[in-house]
This record gives C-alpha cells, sequence and structure tokens, in this order.
C-alpha cells in the first residue's frame, strides 16, 4: 500500500498540513521540519500524487488537503428578495448564475488535480471577521486545506491577513499591495467589445451606468469604456457618465438621469451598463415609461444572465466564469509549489452576446 500524507504525519506526530507545506517547499516550514518531512517521505517511500499522467491514473487520496472556497454572500438580500425586475428576484438568480459557473469551474479545475473544493459562504456581515477561527470553515481552523480562493470582495486587510498564513487567489476582485493572485474576466476589452458593436451600427453618443465605488471590475470597465471614446474618437462628455451609489438598483433620480439624456441635450443613442442587474432594471423603468428598447434607445448588460420572464435577453457580455473558476485553482496550485512567484492579475477573454436590445438608431 502506498505511503500517504497522514502515515508521514503520524510517524513524525505533526499535522497533515505541515506534511504537505513541508513537501511543497513553502516558506512558513522551518528548515528542520523540512528537513524531517522530506527524510522520513524517503524512508517510507511517499510517492506525490500530482502530476499523474492518463496512462498513469492517480487514485485520489483522503489525506489530500482540499481546497477552500470562501464565497461572499448577501444573506440580507437573497432572503429579502430587495432586488426585483417585475415579479422575479432577479439579483439573486444573477447571483446564483455567475456564482454557480465560477464554483463548476473551480470544482472542474481541482478534479483535474486530483483534489476536493470545500465552499464556505460568507454574510457580507462576517467579510471583516473572516480572520477570526470562530467564522472560519473547519479547514482553515485546523490548517487541513492547501489554500484559498477567495470569491467576491473581501476587505483588504482581511485578505492581506488571510495570505499571511495560506496562499490565496482572487477571483473578480483584486487588492492592489498584497501579493496574491487574482483571475477575472477581462472587463475592459468586453467594453471595447460593446462599444465597438454600437459604433458599427452608428451610435455616437454612447452612455455610462456604472457602481459607484472601488470595486476592481467596475473600474476595469469604466476604463474600457473611457479607452474606447478615445480609440473610436467619440467625445467625452461627463454628463452622460452615470454612477449608482453602492450597488443600489436604479431607482427615481438615475431613471431621470436617462430619460433626460435620451429627449433633450446630448440626445444618448445607447447606454452600456456595468452589469445585467442595472440594464434589467433600466429596461423595465423605461418600458414603463413608454420608452421602447431597441426601437428607440439601445441598452447592454454584462454577465448574459437568463432574463427574468416577459424581458428580452439582454445585448452584452458573457464572461468565461468556468474558465476562471478553473485557472483560479491552477494559480493557487502554481503558488504553493512556487512561492515567491511575483503576483499576478490573469484575465481571460469574454464572448459578446448578440442579444435583443441593440439596434441602429433612429435618423
Amino acid at each position: 500500500m502506498a505511503t500517504n500524507l497522514k502515515q508521514i504525519a503520524d510517524h513524525l506526530d505533526i499535522s497533515v498540513a505541515t506534511v504537505s507545506r513541508a513537501l511543497q517547499n513553502n516558506p512558513r516550514i522551518s528548515d528542520e521540519t523540512r528537513h524531517r518531512v522530506i527524510s522520513a517521505a524517503a524512508q517510507m517511500g511517499y510517492k506525490p500524487r500530482r502530476g499523474a499522467t492518463e496512462e498513469s491514473p492517480v487514485i485520489p487520496d483522503e489525506t489530500l488537503l482540499p481546497l477552500t472556497v470562501l464565497a461572499q454572500f448577501d444573506v440580507e438580500a437573497w432572503e429579502s428578495g430587495n432586488f426585483h425586475i417585475g415579479p422575479v428576484p432577479f439579483h439573486g438568480s444573477e447571483w446564483s448564475s455567475s456564482m454557480n459557473r465560477i464554483l463548476a469551474g473551480i470544482s472542474k479545475g481541482a478534479r483535474a488535480q486530483h483534489l476536493s473544493a470545500l465552499v464556505h459562504y460568507v454574510p457580507l456581515s462576517e467579510c471583516n471577521l473572516i480572520d477570526k477561527p470562530e467564522y472560519q470553515p473547519a479547514s482553515m481552523r485546523t490548517f487541513q486545506t492547501t489554500g484559498l480562493l477567495l470569491v467576491g470582495e473581501f476587505p483588504a486587510d482581511m485578505v492581506q491577513s488571510l495570505s499571511q498564513t495560506w496562499p490565496c487567489v482572487t477571483i473578480g476582485h483584486e487588492y492592489p499591495g498584497t501579493e496574491i493572485d487574482c483571475v477575472s474576466a477581462d472587463s475592459l476589452n468586453a467594453i471595447s467589445q460593446l462599444m465597438d458593436a454600437l459604433y458599427a451600427q452608428g451610435h455616437r453618443k454612447i452612455g455610462f451606468l456604472n457602481y459607484m465605488g472601488h470595486q476592481s471590475w467596475a473600474q476595469m470597465r469604466y476604463a474600457g469604456y473611457i479607452q474606447s471614446l478615445s480609440r473610436l474618437n467619440l467625445p467625452y462628455i461627463p454628463e452622460i457618465i452615470g454612477n449608482i451609489d453602492d450597488r443600489q438598483i436604479i431607482k427615481g433620480r438615475e431613471l431621470a438621469f436617462v430619460l433626460r439624456h435620451l429627449h433633450q441635450g446630448e440626445h444618448v443613442t445607447a447606454w452600456v451598463c456595468a452589469d445585467d442587474v442595472v440594464a434589467y432594471r433600466l429596461f423595465e423603468d423605461l418600458r414603463n415609461h413608454g420608452v421602447q428598447v431597441p426601437e428607440e434607445l439601445s441598452i447592454t448588460g454584462f454577465n448574459a444572465v437568463q432574463p427574468p420572464a416577459g424581458f428580452p435577453m439582454m445585448s452584452g457580455i458573457r464572461p468565461p466564469f468556468g474558465i476562471v473558476g478553473a485557472l483560479a485553482v491552477q494559480s493557487l496550485l502554481e503558488h504553493v509549489d512556487s512561492p515567491h512567484l511575483p503576483p499576478r492579475h490573469i484575465m481571460v477573454r469574454c464572448e459578446r452576446v448578440e442579444g435583443e436590445t441593440m439596434a441602429p438608431p433612429k435618423p
């Protein structure tokens, strides 16, 4: 029977996590402990399991340390149903669609490396407490994890604290100043695709509705919009750039802003929205005010979620969430194997969705 990590740990009277880190040359392990582990592994005939081929498949070992996924979850919004498009709790469906695709990618990536992935949902109210053991899953409290994948936006100081103890990779949100990788959709290029498509249809006054805040993905989408204006030689007009406070769905003030620029002033013919939540709510409010989309106004979104009943498929962007999740696993294992790798931001190209909410502007 092949020697496994638990047998080495029992032989040396140390934890499985310490054995795993020592064999991965983790700098947090002392030279003395690393030497003891490597010597014992050689004497006991231990053979690493990762790196097997199809001709010599690996049988998963229960003692291999799993990955831990910390997934941010807005429990209150989900339970209260505060975010609705008509009768449909749209915010919840968007969250679950995107999250499910990310988790499916993580599962596939972990399976390819003969690892398990444990998912722990973190309520928004606990995101600033996740460095405390009482708020952590058992895999973290007992150090029985290879590393952490962070899905969603966590406080930067929490991310910094976690990365001092475990190898970490974030998905979707970048943390400048931290020595960890971020894997995300290429939002900048994606917005450029939408701007090119609108320009090709004849739109020259294109507005932008974004979230106000420090989310890195929102900043990248805004950067893509500004870059496209310059590249397409379109005017930069601050008055047709709208920011929505703290991820609030468009309400009276924002809708009035859009309608004003539709019928007078700059006469905007298309609005690029930061995501599908904003885009579908804008669509609903405009429809309630008698504005026809896309006949009178084009709208684009981002995420390509399944539209609520009675709504058209939003023109926009489909991020490759599954690929993002799988690449995050690969990135994490690369940092486990080589702890001194410099931090990277890995961006994956997105697919444009034709949808039903774009059309050439009226003459």
